[in-house]
């Protein structure tokens, strides 16, 4: 593979399940490198993020597959419209600033490495296969999709911005969990071992076991317990563990069960 930096514009993938030849990136007079390792309506590369734009597909069944090392860099998202990225189970993903954005049916697999900037999850449901690799134990999510976590998990840092964390697996946060919108879906506990802070003004919904060990404050507000019914939340502080309500934020019941 060659080594491409994508620079803000619009890249459209073929319609009609096309062939990619050379393809030009660019916009504004910007030309960025040449990508021709592509077929089938599927685009394989190693490249380089670089600041905003976007990645449409207009038609067609098209793919982004990377098995070797995409870049997320520059201030800005990039977001991929429509067609699925596939990181392969030999693909690394290394996003050191800004926000790359994907649409459902994208692959999380391979190696994530998050030094900087957040993953954007889109409209559906994402699932983090147990060999997938996290570097730096950091996670970062935001936008309106669902992660699920199939087998435990321990993070260094984990965000939770406006999204869903769910699945089975248990996930245990030993530095720094700041959630600040979206719901903690049924399934396995959230550990905080660490730091944690329940913080803002947007919807927050408790429907899974949150585990407190460490340290847990709450100083944002609209904080609901089984916000979508049919399962029950519920905050454990165990023994040497402190849950601190600091402010005037209250805690509601939103529909019935044991929480």
């Amino acid at each position: 593979f060659r080594l491409v930096q994508l620079t803000p514009g619009v890249l459209n993938a073929p319609s009609a399940n096309g062939q990619f030849g050379d393809v030009d990136y660019e916009t504004a007079g910007v030309d960025s490198s040449r990508q021709t390792d592509a077929y089938s309506g599927q685009l394989a590369v190693d490249a380089v993020l670089d600041g905003g734009g976007q990645i449409v597909e207009p038609d067609g069944t098209n793919s982004i597959n990377n098995s070797g090392t995409v870049i997320r860099r520059g201030s800005g998202t990039t977001t991929i419209n429509s067609l699925p990225f596939n990181n392969q189970a030999a693909g690394t993903v290394r996003i050191e600033e800004g926000t790359l954005d994907l649409p459902v049916g994208s692959l999380i697999s391979g190696t994530w490495e998050r030094p900087g900037g957040s993953l954007n999850l889109r409209n559906g449901t994402f699932t983090v296969p147990a060999e997938a690799v996290f570097v730096e134990n950091t996670l970062s999510i935001a936008g309106n999709g669902t992660l699920n976590v199939t087998a435990s998990r321990t993070f260094g840092t984990l965000t939770v911005d406006g999204s869903t964390l769910g699945g089975a697996g248990n996930v245990t946060v030993t530095g720094s969990f700041n959630w600040n919108g979206g719901t903690l879906a049924s399934g396995g506990k959230l550990v905080v071992a660490g730091t944690g802070i329940i913080a803002g003004t947007s919807t927050k919904g408790i429907d899974r076991v949150i585990e407190v060990s460490g340290s847990l404050t709450y100083n944002g507000s609209n904080l609901f317990f089984n916000l979508f019914g049919g399962v029950n939340g519920r905050i454990d502080v165990l023994t040497g563990g402190f849950l601190t309500f600091d402010g005037d934020g209250d805690v509601s019941h939103w529909n019935g069960g044991s929480n």
